[in-house]
């Protein structure tokens, strides 16, 4: 092989290497050029779901610590919800959460918020004005004054709807709805929510100060003022010192009612105390003894506690015959069904 045959041969062979190095070169560019364009992309697409994400649960960032601290909070009924926005001013201002529990905002929207916590109500405000706009929407909402929506009525000069303080005593709810009617005699308050019906004393609540009984307002309750109790109440008969009817007291044991007639007289037989079903004859009457307090029985609505005396005197012997009578009426007639 001459010289210059050689010379040729290893021109071509460092050519071709050379080719082959420029390739991987380019190739290598063009994969890292790739992954650098992709992970930008994968960046940006991050902070979009991030900008999204605190749009949709609408908290500023320079505020996010106060927002988030009630973030938890449920909504009701009489809570002003303050919304603001940058681009739009139509959507800033002060809005009520009506008595039903629906919220009316600007655009004719109305959302149902009550039983929702904050970050709901944000999420849900954030969805119904988000299709308005090709951006992602920004805005800042939270609960301003705590109110709470009630209706009061019966026996008050001013019947209606009306907002309170949340934590509002009764005398503040009359007073709200003009007070008692002047020539009415109110004795009783029923309060009536969605899970529940609690009747309270007037009587109890002006000369005792117990407010046992007043919820803690969560809006959408109706407060009625009656003369009369629309429950059955307590009978405490014999030797009381002022017998007479007690507004049932839910969960209240004996020595509650026996307090509320001023205690026992003098000839009391604290060892024989009965108390007798008026509402169902079929369950037999309950003696118990007053000294001990964990096997007094549960006092039921309409239910009769007779304090028996040491001595039976006339009313204990008038009352176990009239007992008798009973008894022997419904034997009678158990009789006459019969034949």
């Amino acid at each position: 092989m001459s010289y210059l045959h050689m010379r040729h041969s290893r021109l071509a062979h460092f050519t071709k290497s050379l080719l082959v190095l420029c390739t991987t070169l380019v190739f290598a560019s063009c994969t890292t050029a790739t992954q650098a364009t992709q992970a930008t992309q994968a960046t940006q697409a991050t902070e979009s779901q991030v900008i999204q994400e605190q749009s949709r649960l609408s908290i500023n960032p320079s505020t996010s610590g106060a927002i988030e601290s009630s973030s938890t909070d449920v909504v009701s009924p009489g809570d002003w919800i303050t919304v603001s926005q940058a681009v739009d001013s139509k959507l800033n201002g002060k809005f009520n959460v009506e008595f039903d529990g629906a919220l009316k905002l600007p655009y004719d929207v109305t959302l149902a918020v009550q039983g929702l916590t904050l970050s709901e109500v944000r999420g849900a405000i954030h969805r119904a004005f988000q299709r308005y706009y090709q951006t992602p929407l920004s805005l800042d909402i939270s609960v301003g004054e705590r109110k709470r929506w009630i209706e009061v009525g019966g026996l008050v000069t001013h019947p209606g709807r009306m907002l309170i303080r949340k934590d509002a005593n009764l005398d503040e709810v009359i007073a709200a709805a003009g007070g008692i009617q002047t020539d009415h005699t109110a004795r009783f308050a029923k309060i009536e929510s969605e899970s529940q019906v609690q009747v309270i004393s007037l009587d109890d609540f002006y000369s005792r100060g117990d407010d046992t009984g007043v919820p803690d307002w969560r809006g959408g309750e109706r407060v009625t003022i009656l003369r009369e109790s629309p429950e059955p109440p307590v009978h405490l008969l014999g030797e009381v010192r002022s017998p007479g009817d007690i507004q049932f007291k839910p969960g209240a044991d004996f020595l509650y009612y026996l307090n509320r007639v001023q205690g026992p007289t003098q000839y009391a037989n604290l060892n024989k105390i009965e108390l007798i079903r008026t509402r169902d004859p079929q369950r037999p009457s309950v003696e118990f003894v007053a000294n001990d307090i964990h096997q007094f029985p549960t006092i039921e609505r309409g239910d009769v506690l007779l304090v028996h005396a040491e001595k039976p005197g006339f009313f204990d012997r008038a009352i176990q015959a009239l007992t008798a009578v009973g008894a022997m009426a419904a034997t009678i007639a158990a009789l006459v069904i019969i034949l």
